[in-house]
């Protein structure tokens, strides 16, 4: 899952293609804006809610980035 308002699917999928190619298998990114991850966090959406209860691997930033409901 990828928040961000710059980031684009093909922005995310070019970076993908290595990764994909060492797993042997494809990698369906989820890819939300800020305001949409809070709108969608706010009625509690299934996916989020796995997500967020679920430990983390942050690439990049941290669990203090996340946009708040």
């Amino acid at each position: 899952m990828v928040v961000s308002d710059e980031l684009t699917y093909p922005d995310i999928m070019g970076v993908l293609v290595e990764p994909e190619r060492i797993l042997a298998r494809a990698v369906k990114p989820t890819i939300y804006k800020a305001e949409e991850f809070r709108r969608k966090r706010a009625p509690k959406d299934a996916f989020l809610r796995r997500v967020l209860e679920q430990p983390k691997l942050f690439v990049i930033g941290s669990a203090d980035d996340l946009p708040a409901a």
